[in-house]
């Protein structure tokens, strides 16, 4: 399973190594030398059964270094780690930060009271799912200001398990102390719904905003014209655009014109021809308008950004006139 999260996404590999490593160190302080024995091999078959995958690795990396989308790391990018944890949502809503503060205080009172009531906590190897965690952030962290930025919130998922394993293990040791087990217990199941609530009201909008695009697309009197996609836009957004793309591959042969003389050509064959662009990135709208073609705006929409929230910038779509 170590083997099979690696190939699925690169810090979920980091994730696993830091869970093999803290095997090794758990191992080392229960001095358990026949298991250390069995840590090796199962370490060897992993890095052997992986190998195949090296040289993508090598490759995919030496590109990144040059150029990747992830914005330099700032102190507020380090906070956010933590609130992409312990929040009902992963982008910061002012209206619920309470809660995020709460279950943060609930793992740390939790923390405490299992070290001082735990002698022999070190021993425990299920601590070691809340070091997984957060030494795959700093991992995160560490790469992200020795070579360049290529650590993002979601990167966390992979890790979050085993956390959340530990905080219902430390929550269940205290089972009897009802003043502290049912206020954390109802603290975590309010953070829970919240973000149900959440991503249930992301989607529905993401399904309605992208059903309206699917009803303009699937119009019959439109099959025959051409569509355009603002190909400057695709470096910058384009998360957005693969979904647009994706749509108008079931009704139309998607075209990406680099040359205004066919635009042109299209134009006096008297077919339709309708351009999807923004104003971030408008280079078609300013060729068009260079080559004397009229631009006529048919529809605007919201566009959902990498971090699902609808951000100001708007998509629109164009038609094009001789």
């Amino acid at each position: 399973s170590g083997v099979c999260a690696a190939y699925t996404h690169y810090f979920a590999a980091v994730s696993v190594i830091m869970i093999f490593l803290s095997l090794l160190t758990h191992f080392i302080i229960t001095d358990n030398k026949s298991k250390i024995k069995n840590w090796i091999l199962s370490v060897f078959i992993s890095v052997l059964l992986y190998l195949p995958w090296i040289f993508t690795f090598i490759n995919q990396l030496s590109e990144v270094v040059h150029d990747y989308w992830i914005k330099p790391l700032t102190l507020n990018t380090i906070i956010n780690y933590v609130w992409f944890i312990f929040s009902p949502s992963n982008i910061f809503h002012s209206h619920i930060e309470l809660l995020g503060v709460l279950l943060l205080g609930s793992y740390i009172i939790l923390f405490i009271y299992f070290i001082k009531n735990d002698q022999k906590y070190y021993e425990n190897f299920v601590l070691w799912g809340l070091f997984v965690l957060f030494l795959t952030i700093f991992i995160g962290i560490t790469i992200s200001i020795l070579v360049r930025p290529l650590f993002f919130d979601r990167y966390i998922v992979p890790s979050l398990g085993v956390f959340w394993l530990t905080f219902a293990f430390l929550l269940s040791r205290y089972w009897c102390y009802k003043k502290i087990f049912v206020p954390i217990l109802i603290v975590v199941l309010i953070v829970s719904c919240m973000s149900s609530f959440t991503f249930i009201n992301l989607e529905t909008n993401v399904y309605n905003n992208y059903n309206d695009l699917d009803s303009f697309l699937s119009q019959d009197s439109i099959k025959n014209d051409t569509i355009i996609l603002d190909s400057g836009q695709k470096k910058f957004i384009l998360n957005e655009y693969e979904i647009i793309e994706y749509i108008l591959r079931g009704y139309h042969n998607t075209m990406w014109k680099n040359s205004y003389y066919d635009l042109i050509v299209d134009l006096n064959n008297n077919k339709t021809v309708w351009l999807f662009s923004s104003e971030v990135c408008n280079n078609i709208l300013q060729n068009c308008t260079k080559h004397n073609l009229t631009i006529k705006k048919y529809a605007t929409y919201n566009g959902v950004a990498e971090n699902g929230v609808f951000e100001n910038q708007q998509y629109t779509i164009y038609q094009i006139f001789l």
